[in-house]
């Protein structure tokens, strides 16, 4: 079957492209940018850049297919409520128009739980939404998720970074109330049983994971996970609605928005109070919410080059060791094996999650405690007889990666590299390295190379030689090509991506 996603690189898009294609199906995803990374693209997929706001653009894109799975649309959107009623009224109007125009069979619209009765204006864009697709010309499902959660940009998402990083959590308004969360991968198998099985036309489906959760439950069980409980600091809803309005009116993107509150407020539960839809309508085994919140906390994408702010800087790190009892090989391997131990506890706490690795072995995600910033991770993405490749993921200080390499050189002397790409993630992680980040960051390499030499058992006469080089545009964008492909294949081997990777890694960092 040929199927045609809108928003199909966004959490639900993309996951729900990913689950027709392992389902055999012709799979194009409509998206505003075409995905530039290997990372954000699934194999086998026709990406078409396509905004559902834009009439024109949709013109011909969903010629010869069969279905369309309208995933496009946002809880908020920059310019407010006009914005948000372009988004996903008008961009429905359109999708509906132009699936007519190509002869498309059904839509399948991913719509909202709580759309029938919610009070934000999110919940009544997407009741407008549902209004026009059932009073279309085609076959038609609806399709209403509560809170969708996975790797990405989600509620709970945010709430474990917030757990890993902050010194306290707000929620606003009641930390007691309810809601049902639905992991991704879920929601997609239902997406996709939607497109194929006749018996959901005609049908609005209300969808919802297996458990119910509070704000402050979630508290616990994330806390748990991540080995860190900040103080949960429940927050008057009309104060957090105040603070958003005025971000809003500064054009600041605030943290949380109006209709947000409103919605955690509302709470989100199924109508029927059902919470068997999944393996009743669809005979799937849901994903218990203690097993999506583990694997959440591990999933997180990569945080690269080029995605953070101000100049990217790449620093080294070598010293040239006299009568090592390790070679290269020997050595590497002893670093990867007691990473956690070499790493100073006073400024980079290595392996302080219960889920941490403690070897750097490819695919490990290993998790650091720093000094007023909480846990952040990276995750080693290569590793050979040589050398160990770590690149950090969403939330840590840095938007790049670290390499440990070693060399057995001709004299019989052992050379030991530290190499790090830096380029702070944030502004707010930009003057945080300015105000003494950055030293504290070079001394724990200093500290931990020095760590390195003791270990092998020989001498650095010649002290720790350091360099350190802005990288323009062009060196960045190579660099971050070489990691999205050690990445992929990574990602490949954790199942995350379908098919092979797209591009292979370069054999070694650019500029070496």
């Amino acid at each position: 079957m040929r199927i045609v996603v809108t928003g199909g690189t966004g959490l639900v898009g993309r996951a729900a492209v990913r689950a027709l294609i392992e389902r055999g199906h012709g799979v194009r995803a409509l998206a505003r940018r075409i995905p530039a990374s290997p990372l954000d693209r699934v194999d086998g997929v026709v990406y078409v850049a396509a905004d559902v706001t834009d009439r024109a653009s949709l013109r011909g894109a969903f010629d010869d297919c069969e279905v369309v799975v309208h995933a496009g649309g946002a809880v908020s959107v920059p310019g407010g409520v006009r914005a948000l009623e372009r988004l996903n009224v008008q961009g429905t109007r359109h999708v509906l128009d132009e699936a007519l125009r190509a002869g498309v069979r059904r839509v399948v619209l991913v719509s909202s739980l709580g759309a029938d009765r919610g009070a934000s204006e999110y919940h009544r864009t997407k009741r407008e939404a549902e209004c026009l697709v059932i009073a279309g010309a085609h076959e038609w499902t609806v399709l209403r998720p509560g809170n969708v959660y996975g790797p990405g940009e989600s509620h709970i998402g945010r709430f474990v970074r917030a757990m890993r990083t902050w010194p306290v959590v707000p929620v606003p308004g009641d930390p007691d109330v309810r809601f049902q969360p639905i992991w991704v991968d879920d929601l997609a198998a239902c997406v996709a049983r939607a497109c194929e099985d006749a018996s959901f036309a005609g049908r609005i489906v209300e969808l919802a994971g297996p458990d119910t959760v509070s704000q402050r439950e979630l508290h616990d069980w994330v806390g748990a996970i991540v080995g860190r409980r900040p103080p949960l600091v429940p927050v008057p809803a009309w104060l957090v609605r105040a603070g958003a309005d005025a971000l809003a009116a500064a054009g600041v993107p605030a943290p949380v928005t109006r209709d947000e509150v409103t919605m955690v407020a509302e709470g989100n539960l199924p109508g029927d109070g059902r919470d068997d839809v999944l393996a009743r309508e669809f005979g799937l085994v849901p994903t218990r919410l203690a097993e999506g919140l583990r694997r959440l906390a591990r999933e997180t994408p990569e945080q690269l080059p080029g995605e953070g702010v101000g100049t990217v800087r790449e620093r080294r790190l070598r010293v040239r060791l006299t009568g090592s009892r390790l070679d290269a090989a020997a050595l590497v391997a002893a670093v990867a094996k007691r990473f956690v131990q070499l790493m100073p506890s006073e400024t980079a706490d290595a392996g302080t999650e219960p889920t941490s690795n403690t070897v750097l072995r490819p695919g490990a995600v290993v998790s650091i405690s720093m000094p007023l910033r909480g846990h952040v991770q990276v995750r080693v993405e290569d590793a050979t007889p040589t050398s160990v490749t770590c690149a950090t993921l969403a939330g840590h200080p840095l938007a790049g990666m670290v390499r440990f390499r070693a060399s057995d050189d001709a004299d019989g002397r052992v050379t030991f590299e530290v190499c790090t790409i830096d380029h702070a993630g944030t502004w707010l992680d930009r003057a945080a390295l300015a105000l003494g980040g950055r030293a504290l960051k070079s001394w724990t390499w200093r500290r931990f190379v020095r760590d390195v030499v003791a270990l092998s058992g020989g001498q650095a006469h010649d002290g720790i030689e350091r360099r350190s080089v802005p990288l323009d545009d062009e060196e960045t964008a190579r660099v971050r090509r070489w990691l999205e492909g050690l990445a992929c294949v990574q990602a490949e081997e954790r199942g995350e991506r379908p098919g092979r990777a797209a591009d292979q890694p370069a054999t070694s960092l650019p500029g070496t």
